[in-house]
C-alpha cells in the first residue's frame, strides 16, 4: 500500500520562526536525533516536527566553513538530508525509521554567517522507498527569524529568509512504525 502524506506546506506568514514546536508524538525521536553524536558536533537542532515535516536550525560559525570562508556544502547536504529524513520518519509515524539512498542538492548562494533553516517535507511514502524534499534558508546574523517572510517571486518557495539551496532525496524504509 503506497500512502502520500497529507501535510501541506506552512503557509506564508506561518510559523515563520526556525524554533517552531515539535508534536508530542514525536518528542522521543526529536530527543534521539537532537542528541547524536553527529547532530552534537555540528550543532545542528531539530525544532519542528510534524507529520511529513520537519525543521532543522544551524548558527554557522567557523568550523563549518571550507577553506574558501563559505559553509562546506558538505554541512549544506546534512542539513538538507536531516531534514528529509525527519519529515519522512514523522510521516511513517513514531518509530519510524528510514536511511538515504540518494540526495541530489542544488546549491544557490553561497553563505559565509548567520542561521540555516533546513526545511524538509515528505513528499511520497512507499511500502519500500519514500521520497522528500528539502529547502535551505539563510537568516542574517542577528536576525531570529520571528518576523514573517518577505513575499517569494513567483515558483519560488515561502520560507524564513532567503533559499540558498534545495534538495530531493529518495530514503529505504527501514521500519514502518
Amino acid at each position: 500500500m503506497t500512502r502520500t502524506p497529507t501535510s501541506t506546506p506552512w503557509p506564508s506568514g506561518a510559523d515563520p520562526r526556525p524554533d517552531g514546536t515539535i508534536d508530542p508524538a514525536f518528542e522521543a525521536a526529536a530527543e534521539e536525533f537532537n542528541t547524536s553524536p553527529v547532530v552534537r558536533l555540528l550543532g545542528l537542532r531539530l525544532v519542528h516536527l510534524k507529520p511529513g515535516r520537519a525543521r532543522l536550525v544551524l548558527d554557522v560559525n567557523g568550523r563549518h566553513r571550507n577553506l574558501r570562508g563559505v559553509v562546506h556544502g558538505g554541512i549544506t547536504a546534512t542539513l538538507l538530508d536531516a531534514a528529509c529524513g525527519n519529515a519522512l520518519r514523522a510521516a511513517l509515524g513514531p518509530g519510524g525509521s528510514v536511511t538515504t539512498v540518494e540526495l541530489k542538492v542544488n546549491f544557490l548562494a553561497p553563505i559565509t554567517e548567520g542561521r540555516l533553516v533546513a526545511e524538509g517535507q515528505a513528499v511520497h511514502v512507499g511500502s519500500t522507498l519514500a521520497v522528500a524534499r528539502g529547502d535551505l534558508y539563510y537568516l542574517p546574523p542577528g536576525d531570529p527569524g520571528d518576523a514573517p517572510p518577505e513575499k517569494p517571486p513567483a515558483g519560488a518557495p515561502a520560507g524564513p529568509g532567503r533559499l540558498v539551496a534545495t534538495a530531493l532525496a529518495t530514503f529505504y524504509v527501514l521500519d514502518r512504525g
